[in-house]
């Protein structure tokens, strides 16, 4: 049995710069699980028709995306790995989804202790499954986008000894100030502040679901291009993501819907934190665009979008 040994050595991977390593299986835990050993190859993966052989005790790594996670914001890219810990050579194909394209579909021979490692660098819904003719049965994993957080976050698809597959989840537990993931119901507000009470200014950016379907967006804060927020909001109809800038300065907020790619920026100046009831609103529409607008009170001059 080579099981435990090889978890240990993924979570001691996973968090060779952080302090400890969390393994969940409850699905409200968005993160996933994966091996991290330093072994292995970058190379672009091979036409399907081919195999990839993945050597005993190696790793072969894969990079899926535009590396949008490294542009900016509070989260990191999640991996998805598929390992063979077992003393047997096992045939099978990891092929991950991203809201029903495939962006990965990869065929491997995977040695004794051997993984393929998928690193996904752009924040969205991902759904991952493994099958093969040496193998009994196949597994499935999904990866929602709050499971791309600050900290390294995994899901491995792993062969047993009985040639069944399971799913693990493994994060490390760092705190994450700043990172929110929320589902807000119809007709809600959610509140967030960025900032201490009494640093000199209120002001509210407003993320409004204007339509009768949910939507998933994210919405960072940034002030002099440093990561201060990054929310991720599924938003019911009619329902409002709202964050409380505390502290008189510049900020950018950049929005983001999930699936349409629609995208928005607003800025805002510390001349803006002279009016108290000074807002701007983002609104989601039946397309699911965005559109910006401020939303001071009548008496109030705020500087344009």
């Amino acid at each position: 049995m080579h099981r435990r040994p090889f978890l240990s050595r993924l979570c001691l991977g996973a968090v060779a710069a952080t302090a400890g390593c969390l393994s969940r299986r409850d699905d409200r835990d968005y993160s996933a699980t994966s091996r991290t050993r330093s072994t292995g190859t970058d190379a672009s993966p091979p036409p399907s028709a081919d195999r990839t052989r993945v050597a005993a005790g190696d790793t072969a790594r894969r990079t899926v995306g535009t590396g949008s996670l490294d542009a900016g914001g509070l989260r990191r890219p999640a991996r998805i790995a598929f390992t063979n810990p077992t003393s047997e050579p096992h045939d099978g194909t990891l092929t991950i989804s991203r809201r029903g394209e495939r962006v990965l579909d990869e065929p491997v021979t995977l040695a004794a202790d051997a993984s393929l490692v998928a690193s996904l660098t752009d924040l969205d819904a991902y759904t991952a499954r493994v099958s093969g003719p040496t193998l009994r049965g196949e597994q499935t994993a999904t990866l929602r986008p709050g499971g791309f957080t600050c900290n390294a976050t995994s899901t491995a698809i792993t062969v047993q000894d009985d040639a069944t597959l399971s799913s693990t989840r493994v994060s490390t537990r760092m705190a994450c100030p700043g990172v929110v993931t929320d589902d807000v119901a119809a007709g809600d507000t959610a509140t967030e502040t960025v900032g201490a009470a009494g640093a000199g200014g209120d002001y509210a950016l407003r993320l409004w679901n204007a339509t009768a379907a949910s939507w998933t967006t994210r919405l960072r804060v940034d002030t002099d291009s440093t990561p201060r927020f990054d929310g991720v909001y599924t938003l019911a109809p009619d329902s409002t993501a709202v964050v409380r800038l505390r502290d008189r300065r510049a900020y950018t907020a950049s929005m983001r819907v999930l699936g349409t790619e629609a995208t928005a920026t607003a800025r805002v100046t510390p001349a803006d934190f002279d009016c108290p009831s000074a807002a701007t609103r983002v609104s989601i529409d039946a397309a699911g665009s965005l559109s910006v607008a401020r939303d001071p009170s009548a008496s109030c001059t705020t500087s344009s979008v």
